[in-house]
């Protein structure tokens, strides 16, 4: 699969690149682990499922993501990146396809100075070195982060299997290729749509305690009336 441009929340057309910006997660979150439950704790919910008049898949921001309190596969997907480049990583979207998803979106992370890399399913939390042949995603189509494309134009497209060199022109066809396009030009089409930074509601411990204790209450009164029965 390649997508260039996705409809946004207003239904315009924008450059998948636009997406793409580093933002910081909640400050609660300090480790690599606490930031992919976060994410993969966020409900999925398709587009076909929030509107009767859903046609086309719709990209929301970080923001409305957060704000709705809940997204698909793309959503997911942006989310994690960005909090993976607030980080320092170098980060990316991988586009493809996997059997029971279909159209596929993981996200790359790459190791200094290698190759190889880490993709992370957001919305499983899952992940997988480039190099694991159980990786559920088939077929690579493109990556992209915020400031170019690049479509996968090698013959064997599985990720096990593939150049994962970017640079490499023989295998990856880019977008904007230097020289072709001006900066200023580059810049018009690539500049982000997510604010850079992220407004979280603020939580307290009272309100956790009263929800710990709502559950077990919830929980205590199912487990006794199933033993009754």
């Amino acid at each position: 699969p390649l997508v260039l441009f996705a409809l946004n929340s207003s239904g315009d057309p924008v450059l998948v690149c636009r997406y793409v910006r580093a933002q910081a997660p909640p400050l609660e979150l300090q480790t690599l682990p606490e930031v992919l439950r976060f994410v993969r704790l966020l409900p999925f919910l398709d587009d076909m499922a929030t509107s009767v008049d859903a046609k086309s898949d719709v990209w929301t921001t970080s923001a409305e993501f957060l704000s709705i309190g809940a997204g698909d596969w793309e959503e997911h997907a942006l989310l994690l990146c960005n909090y993976l480049l607030h980080r320092g990583d170098d980060a990316y979207i991988v586009l493809g396809r996997a059997p029971l998803e279909g159209v596929s979106f993981y996200v790359l992370s790459r190791e200094p100075g290698s190759a190889k890399g880490t993709l992370y399913h957001a919305v499983s939390g899952r992940s997988y070195s480039t190099d694991d042949a159980t990786c559920p995603l088939v077929h690579v189509g493109m990556v992209f982060n915020a400031n170019n494309v690049w479509l996968n134009v090698q013959l064997n497209d599985s990720p096990a299997q593939m150049v994962w060199t970017l640079s490499d022109a023989q295998k990856w066809r880019r977008l904007f290729n230097e020289g072709t396009v001006s900066p200023e030009e580059a810049q018009r089409w690539t500049s982000s749509v997510q604010i850079p930074n992220l407004v979280y509601a603020q939580w307290h411990k009272e309100d956790v305690d009263s929800l710990e204790r709502d559950v077990e209450r919830e929980l205590r009164l199912h487990i006794e009336d199933s033993l009754e029965r």
